[in-house]
């Protein structure tokens, strides 16, 4: 019986992380249109993710693709624009930044 009851809440707390995780993959429909365009060629799912982190009472989100050289040439506020920021202010972002998450681009 305790084992029916430990598998039991085994399969419940793998049931909550998969629903958990599900939940963090979904992106703003903007983002999820810079992601298709950037992985449609060569295939690349597999090596590309999304750091979302927060700065300022806002949300950020930098698309990077292990084959990649330009760490932030794809980041964005929460409504779609990349930053214009000074040194000062990046300087300020990397500093004091959160990070919420790190997820697969791709599901």
């Amino acid at each position: 019986m305790k084992n029916r009851i430990l598998i039991l809440l085994l399969l419940g707390l793998l049931m909550v992380t998969c629903k958990k995780e599900e939940a963090q993959t979904e992106f703003p429909v903007w983002l999820q249109t810079k992601i298709d365009e950037v992985t449609s060629n060569e295939n690349m799912c597999d090596i590309c993710h999304v750091t979302i982190s927060e700065f300022e009472g806002k949300l950020y989100y930098n698309l990077y693709c292990d084959l990649w050289s330009c760490a932030y040439c794809h980041f964005y506020d929460e409504d779609g624009s990349a930053p214009d920021w000074d040194a000062d202010k990046w300087n300020r972002y990397f500093a004091d930044k959160k990070e919420v998450s790190t997820v697969p681009a791709c599901p």
